[in-house]
């Protein structure tokens, strides 16, 4: 049974990442369980946290993004699910080891950062 409710838990994320509000307690919520249960669950079936899994897709939209439209840096850590720019900064570093800025320059289309996203991302 628990590979199904995985299964559907999978789905749930996919189709929810880009909610800031979408969290393991709201995901628990949805599927009748406790967060506890769930995480678990998770990690036994996946061998890692959910809450990383999250995180993975939503900094996968935002490379995608970043890549190929010209939203800034906050619009695109918004799309992506997060409801603060730092936060996103601090979890897009910490996943790929630079700032969103500083991949943008090198991954996105035209290369080019405008001049209020650089004053921001040092400040």
């Amino acid at each position: 049974p628990g590979g199904n409710l995985l299964d559907r838990g999978v789905q749930y994320i996919q189709e929810n990442y880009a909610d800031p509000s979408l969290a393991v307690s709201s995901i628990a919520a949805a599927f009748h369980l406790s967060d506890k249960y769930l995480s678990q669950l998770f990690k036994e079936q996946t061998g890692s946290k959910i809450s990383a899994f999250i995180e993975q897709k939503r900094i996968d939209l935002a490379c995608r993004l970043l890549r190929s439209t010209t939203l800034s840096v906050s619009e695109v850590g918004v799309a992506s699910g997060y409801a603060l720019t730092h936060t996103f900064r601090v979890a897009f570093k910490r996943s790929l080891g630079v700032t969103p800025l500083e991949w943008k320059k090198v991954h996105g289309e035209g290369n080019a950062a405008s001049s209020s996203e650089l004053e921001n991302e040092r400040g």
